[in-house]
């Protein structure tokens, strides 16, 4: 197990938080009982209504530059984490150039809220994930997503934001916990207790460190995320840990009913923060990104998925010609099932320019496996006339 993240939110428009935050990091570093992989500050979701787009665009550098001097390595938050009013929405059309003006921001736009989506919000977020795609290869679009019900304090990237308390979370990259606890038992209930003796074994120790941290630095200490988000490695794939426990090859018939199993085996620990579920990266669980490559795995399988356990769709690699119309579409139908199961989802699309459906990636990026791009069935926004739309239920 590692730690993906130990994430403070705070508002770092207060320089005390800034001060803080360098301390913080570097103790976060040092007082984590396993590795730390990253030490993150998420703040205060941007208002542009009083900001014009050069001031936005000047803010996210001058950020960038304090997280590098300050041993931080991203920063989030910055973007539209509360439901959005029409005014805020031009924010989502400067995100492009915010993205390629800096190396550690991450950005997003809480699209769908209790039960409202934004379709204005859904179109601009589908312009600016085109756009982005021509930046880097298609890799910009690792910083910014959709939100859907994503409240405040998660500890992964692209979706937290700071709250309305200073607090700090943990992220745990961990999927090899569960192929530890999934090898040699006999039946699901074995599978299950296993697992969750693990985790609680794991937490005492984290807890022990979390706390320390939180009396020295006067930050409450809100929780752990307990997805078990994945690695690069075989051995970190939590779609690995599944087919070793089901005896079946992810994205055949029963992947729902093992993710839903381990879903609900993960929100009986509690945890209280985050996603607290599982995590499907296309692009980050080498065991799904080679069931992606041999056709085994759709998005529509994966949005199927996220009904029971996922994020959404993370990480997706989609063909450079996708556009914005089917880009949008993607987003409302995790909007609906956002909005129907009253859950938190992202979408992280990452068209490929250049690239087509069937073709390999070549992302240079050590948390990244290289898989087929994934094609996307068409679909439009454009019939929808409301700037915004209410579920009555």
């Amino acid at each position: 197990m590692k730690i993906r993240t130990v994430t403070l939110c705070a508002d770092l428009g207060d320089e005390g938080n800034r001060k803080l935050a360098g301390d913080f990091s570097r103790d976060a570093l040092d007082s984590m009982p396993c590795n730390v992989e990253t030490v993150r500050v998420s703040t205060v979701p941007l208002n542009p209504f009083s900001s014009t787009g050069p001031e936005i665009v000047e803010k996210a550098v001058e950020l960038d530059g304090w997280a590098l001097d300050s041993g931080i390595d991203y920063v989030g938050g910055f973007g539209l984490g509360s439901y959005p009013c029409a005014g805020d929405l031009g924010f989502i059309d400067h995100v492009p150039e915010i993205i390629a003006s800096t190396e550690r921001i991450f950005s997003h736009c809480q699209l769908a809220w209790g039960k409202k989506v934004s379709v204005d919000a859904v179109k601009r977020t589908a312009a600016a994930v085109s756009e982005l795609s021509s930046i880097d290869g298609g890799f910009a679009n690792l910083r910014f997503a959709g939100l859907y019900n994503c409240a405040s304090d998660n500890p992964f990237y692209p979706a937290s934001y700071c709250g309305d308390e200073r607090c700090f979370t943990v992220g745990i990259s961990a999927a090899d916990l569960a192929l530890q606890a999934f090898s040699g038992a006999s039946t699901l209930l074995e599978a299950r207790e296993n697992l969750i003796g693990i985790i609680r074994d794991r937490y005492c120790e984290l807890l022990s460190a979390c706390i320390g941290l939180e009396q020295v630095h006067n930050v409450f200490f809100k929780g752990i995320d307990f997805t078990l988000a994945p690695s690069a490695a075989v051995e970190g794939s939590i779609a690995n840990a599944l087919e070793q426990l089901g005896g079946f090859q992810f994205g055949q018939s029963a992947t729902l009913f093992f993710s839903a199993m381990l879903s609900d085996t993960l929100k009986s620990l509690g945890g209280g923060v985050g996603f607290n579920g599982l995590m499907y990266p296309v692009l980050e669980d080498p065991v799904i990104a080679r069931r992606a490559s041999e056709g085994a795995l759709s998005v529509e399988s994966l949005l199927m998925y996220s009904a029971v356990c996922g994020t959404g769709l993370d990480c997706i690699p989609l063909p450079g010609d996708v556009g914005e119309q089917t880009l949008g579409a993607l987003m409302l139908d995790v909007a609906g099932l956002s909005i129907r199961l009253g859950k938190p989802l992202i979408t992280r699309l990452m068209p490929v320019p250049g690239k087509k459906a069937g073709d390999m990636t070549e992302f240079d990026f050590p948390y990244f496996v290289n898989t087929r791009v994934m094609e996307a069935k068409k679909g439009s926004v454009d019939a929808i006339r409301d700037s915004e739309f209410t579920f009555l239920v």
